[in-house]
């Protein structure tokens, strides 16, 4: 079928792979105009001085690079500070690919990923 959707049974369809591809694809688009915009530098900006010494979700280090991390991508645009955390890259990486390979959400993923971590330093 041309129309991106396969068909599942009689009556459901579901997403083509190529579909799902070109979604994300198109998502991450303007996900990423929406990082290089004014309103989200500002925001970012304002939300480091509400937080000045806040460090990584993770680690707790604050390098001077320090990242923030969508743990929810719903409300972009209208983001609250309890939809961010604090990352350094290194960490910030890591929870996106525990994400991917553990087939979690970015939300599950954060916490899993730190709880992990911590573990992992005792």
């Amino acid at each position: 079928m041309g129309d991106g959707m396969t068909v599942i049974r009689a009556g459901r369809r579901r997403p083509s792979t190529k579909s799902i591809v070109e979604s994300r694809k198109h998502w991450r688009i303007g996900y990423q105009r929406y990082l290089d915009s004014p309103e989200w530098k500002q925001f970012r900006s304002e939300w480091l001085d509400r937080h000045p010494r806040t460090g990584c979700f993770v680690c707790g280090i604050r390098p001077p690079d320090i990242q923030l991390h969508h743990v929810r991508y719903d409300k972009l645009g209208s983001e609250s500070d309890d939809h961010l955390r604090a990352m350094c890259r290194a960490h910030h990486e890591a929870i996106h690919a525990y994400a991917k390979r553990h087939r979690l959400k970015v939300y599950e993923a954060t916490y899993a990923y730190r709880s992990y971590w911590k573990s992992q330093m005792r």
